[in-house]
């Protein structure tokens, strides 16, 4: 297998390549590992999580249960699959750093063909995917589905009570979770290989320890900032009073300075729904003043007579009836912190599906960022994330619940974070109080964004988010990069929306750019702008076309503010075979056509581009061009300032002469 044959088989499967970073080998689920060498772990096989704790003490432990030492470690194993070798050692030092836990639990994935795994081509052998990286302990998620998974262990005595309730294994991770103080070791490394790739996405006992709780009577004060968008602001009260069927709230609009007509809009509107609906309480509150998201909802809460609170932007579209209701079933948990909704994009073109726009906040080294936004809401997400409640570090502002009692304690909404991330802040801080946020995607509403202020893309709104970002962090410095719902085994520097395995090609390191001098300027090949003395030389079979420029928020590794850019496209020599085909990006100052940088260029998968090119070639010479992606990224500082155009330099394998192709597009510096 040449480069080119071995480039294109790990970037089409990360997950073997970070396996191999992890522990030198991948095929077979064979590990490079120490074997266990301490006491050996009790070692319990099991089919499902509704199996009987006692029927299986009975058949794997020595004298049953009057064998079983309330201090030793018991090993959890599903049938059906293999631990690794090091997972005894792993799970024993879990307990041995945690005195106090009763529970562990790991990560696993499944065996498969490279077609099942990867959609390649089946070579006859057996290789690992479909990673499963769990969140560390997370109880609203473990009421949802048995998210443990295939392999975790509990103390002898958390196993012993079960046996003497009659409990399955569901119930007793979660008795030894209470009996740990609330708490498990998750242990962030893969310690069990799957053989039913079948079962890869079933969500395990789901439904089997959900609880209703009471209908609550508790009123729920619905706090929504606006300004001079009662168009929004009437699609929203008026779907809500008419779908909501939880009925105990009041509404408080803030208003920061609407024109009197927008003014005398909402006082109407106000009016028109107290008299459709028995006199609802309806707060007005105007205040003349600078948009401040976090200062317009502490205003509406001190306003408040609801035990709860709802912050809702005045652009939300309410679809169906339980929402409300769902969300206060988790609000009302001694252990919740904020609750939020799934919301969705609004539907374009006759569509049958709505896109996801928010089922959760990941605190990734890029930022916070929304979990599977954009994504279809059809089937199973990475392990139910579209479809049960999940705990998630944070959740948006946009729909939030919190007990107004917690919400208080807390100190309400920094309002130093006028726009951005004041919602993150807030669950920054219940977190650290002890409390898990939450997310219920059976609260569903439509959000109409950025209807009312605007986008946040570009320019000076660009500029106030990174600052607003850098001011979270310097709150909360503890919690840059680290979220406990998110592995750190998944990506980290780009907005990742599949939940990809963190591993980085070649393409995705910053490079360094480096100035050419005179004698290098001169081996440049010509690059001519005539099509037809193109078409002589060959250069008209250079193909350049850049997709994305970017400075500032880059998606990168190693991404520090403003100083680093990015630039992407794709780049191939029609009837030539580009696996040897060796490039460099030229970055060349357009007031001066002598002041040019060298990048070097690693290759990335672009599956999109053979389709478009080598099927269109009539005489089949144009191939190998799966890795004609380009994806620079480098420091601005290395350069002097100014405007830059971007262009490409190609070599051929063993060809004398070269290839040049500048692509018309440029970059500020």
């Amino acid at each position: 297998m040449g480069y080119y044959e071995e480039e294109l088989f790990a970037q089409r499967t990360p997950y073997l390549q970070w396996l191999k970073e992890q522990s030198g080998a991948w095929l077979n689920g064979q590990e490079i590992s120490e074997r266990h060498t301490g006491k050996p772990l009790c070692r319990l096989p099991f089919c499902s999580c509704e199996d009987k704790a006692a029927d299986i003490v009975k058949t794997s432990v020595h004298r049953g249960i009057n064998g079983l030492d309330d201090r030793a470690v018991y090993l959890f194993e599903r049938k059906g699959g293999e631990l690794s070798g090091n997972a005894e050692d792993e799970i024993s030092a879990a307990f041995g750093q945690n005195k106090g836990v009763q529970l562990a639990y790991a990560d696993e994935d499944y065996l498969g063909s490279l077609t099942e795994l990867y959609g390649l081509e089946d070579d006859g052998k057996l290789y690992r995917g479909e990673p499963w990286f769990k969140p560390d302990y997370s109880p609203d998620t473990l009421n949802s589905f048995f998210y443990i998974g295939s392999v975790f262990a509990v103390r002898g005595a958390a196993l012993r009570l079960a046996v003497e309730k009659g409990l399955n294994l569901y119930e007793l991770v979660c008795l030894a979770a209470d009996m740990g103080g609330g708490r498990a070791a998750h242990i962030p490394k893969v310690l069990y290989t799957n053989n039913n790739l079948s079962d890869a996405y079933e969500l395990e006992g789901q439904g089997l320890m959900e609880k209703k709780c009471a209908a609550q009577a508790a009123l729920v004060s619905i706090i929504i900032p606006s300004r001079d968008n009662s168009k929004a602001l009437g699609k929203c009260l008026t779907t809500l009073t008419q779908l909501t069927s939880y009925k105990n709230y009041e509404l408080i609009i803030v208003d920061n300075g609407s024109r009197s007509e927008e003014k005398a809009a909402v006082y109407a509107l106000a009016n028109e729904l107290r008299q459709k609906n028995n006199g609802l309480n309806i707060e007005y509150i105007w205040k003349e003043m600078a948009f401040n998201f976090s200062a317009m909802c502490n205003i509406g809460s001190r306003m408040a007579n609801g035990k709860y609170l709802l912050f809702l932007n005045d652009d939300i579209e309410i679809i169906e009836a339980e929402w409300l209701e769902n969300m206060l079933a988790s609000a009302a948990l001694p252990h919740a912190g904020a609750v939020g909704a799934k919301l969705y994009y609004p539907k374009e073109n006759n569509s049958n599906s709505y896109l996801i726009q928010h089922i959760g906040i990941t605190n990734m080294g890029i930022g916070p960022a929304h979990k599977l936004s954009g994504l279809e809401d059809k089937g199973n997400l990475y392990h139910g994330h579209n479809l049960v409640t999940y705990n998630m570090l944070a959740v948006t502002g946009a729909c939030l619940m919190i007990e107004k009692a917690k919400f208080d304690a807390a100190g309400g909404f920094d309002e130093e974070l006028a726009v951005a991330y004041n919602d993150v802040e807030l669950c920054f801080r219940l977190y650290k109080a002890g409390y898990y946020n939450i997310v219920r995607n059976d609260a569903r509403l439509v959000h109409h964004e950025s209807l009312s202020r605007g986008s946040d893309i570009g320019g000076e709104g660009q500029k106030r988010l990174e600052k607003e970002k850098r001011m979270l962090y310097n709150e909360h410095p503890d919690m840059e990069g680290k979220d406990a719902f998110y592995s750190p085994n998944l990506v980290q520097w780009k907005r990742d929306v599949k939940y990809n395995v963190g591993y980085l090609s070649l393409c995705d390191n910053e490079v360094l750019p480096v100035r050419l001098d005179d004698a290098m300027l001169k081996t440049l090949p010509k690059a001519h702008k005539n099509r037809y003395i193109r078409r002589i030389t060959g250069e008209s079979l250079s193909m350049l076309v850049i997709d994305e420029i970017k400075t500032g928020d880059i998606d990168a590794p190693h991404y520090c503010g403003e100083r680093l850019a990015s630039i992407t496209g794709w780049h191939l020599i029609r009837r030539k075979d580009n696996a040897v085909v060796e490039k460099a990006m030229l970055l060349r100052k357009k007031d001066n056509a002598n002041h040019i940088y060298i990048l070097p260029v690693y290759p990335q998968l672009r599956e999109d581009v053979p389709e478009m090119i080598e099927n269109g070639d009539n005489s089949g010479r144009t191939r190998n061009t799966m890795l004609c992606g380009l994806r620079v990224i480098f420091n601005c500082m290395a350069l002097v300032e100014g405007c830059y155009e971007i262009g490409i330099v190609a070599t051929v394998g063993n060809e004398r002469r070269g290839y040049i192709e500048w692509s018309g597009r440029t970059i500020d510096i």
